[in-house]
């Protein structure tokens, strides 16, 4: 939500029409919309609502999404995006896909009040995903630069995504197709993958700080064997 405020003045110092709204993301498992726990903004452009968002993972519209009806728009090759309903985001792999939705929008403003108060609950709780979960999206259109892993990535060329986020998993795309997934197994080796993917180094004392957090690998497996009746 600090990442789209932030957008949100960009928009305006360059004389954009703009307006901040709410999210409430899709969830394949429990299918249905969860809470406003997303923010973008709709911005006016040549008097027609358009959604920019900033940061909502792979998926995230990668330009300004006409929010018209079922006007499908280019993705990163050789995804799609559109808005059928002019008010929920929708997103497949390629033309031959299903729609998945991603998130739906109310139609209503949210000031900046609006966003510290939205904000007040995760800022203070080690149990919200929405401020500890870890995870990094990169992507190269430069097929010159080496990939850290050829014989799991291959020399085929398009755009790389590499993610690690959802508790315990990382995931490698190339050209919108899957190269390999992969079940972290603890904090150890979710710091390797941060490290030799994303260049981004840990400090010994970070991996403590996760411990007993949403985000704690062994405290998400201790929750779902509890669940499973482990």
């Amino acid at each position: 939500m600090d990442n789209s405020s932030l957008f949100h003045a960009v928009l305006l110092s360059l004389g954009f029409k703009a307006y901040m709204v709410g999210a409430r993301e899709y969830g394949k498992e429990s299918s249905r919309y969860a809470g406003l726990t997303h923010c973008l903004n709709i911005a006016m452009i040549h008097n027609v609502r358009h959604a920019v968002d900033v940061y909502f993972g792979a998926k995230v519209p990668v330009m300004p999404l006409k929010l018209s009806h079922n006007q499908v728009q280019q993705h990163l090759r050789p995804g799609q995006m559109h808005a059928p309903y002019g008010s929920i985001y929708e997103h497949r792999i390629d033309d031959q896909a299903s729609w998945i939705a991603q998130y739906g929008v109310p139609n209503f403003e949210l000031l900046l009040e609006d966003i510290r108060v939205l904000n007040f609950t995760p800022s203070r709780s080690s149990s919200s995903l929405v401020c500890v979960r870890l995870t990094q999206q990169d992507e190269c259109y430069s097929s010159s630069q080496p990939s850290h892993d050829h014989q799991a990535v291959g020399h085929d060329h398009g755009v790389e995504t590499k993610t690690v986020g959802a508790i315990d998993e990382a995931l490698f795309r190339k050209g919108g197709q899957k190269k390999w997934e992969r079940t972290l197994k603890d904090e150890d080796e979710r710091a390797e993958i941060l490290s030799q993917y994303f260049e981004i180094h840990l400090t010994r004392a970070e991996p403590r700080a996760i411990k007993g957090t949403a985000a704690d690998i062994s405290e998400h497996r201790s929750s779902v064997s509890r669940e499973m009746g482990f």
